[in-house]
């Protein structure tokens, strides 16, 4: 059972592939999380802050989101 170890040695270097593509893709990613994120927040605060805490202070938008919450955390393993 002679195998040919030259064969499957594994060459030791740095692997470029595997970081550029995390670059990539959290380039590619970032600005799908913080675009909408500025516009609630440009859009939200356009009457001012105090309404936009008020806002999210409403009955509604806390039941909203603790349900987000609940149902983000349900979904786990």
């Amino acid at each position: 059972m002679a195998t040919n170890l030259s064969a499957m040695r594994h060459v030791r270097g740095f692997d470029v592939v595997k970081p550029l593509s995390i670059t990539v893709m959290i380039v590619v990613m970032l600005p799908l999380i913080l675009l909408p994120l500025a516009s609630i927040f440009i859009f939200g605060t356009g009457k001012g802050l105090a309404s936009f805490w008020a806002a999210l202070n409403a009955p509604e938008a806390i039941f909203a989101l603790k349900l987000s919450v609940v149902t983000s955390f349900s979904s786990l393993p």
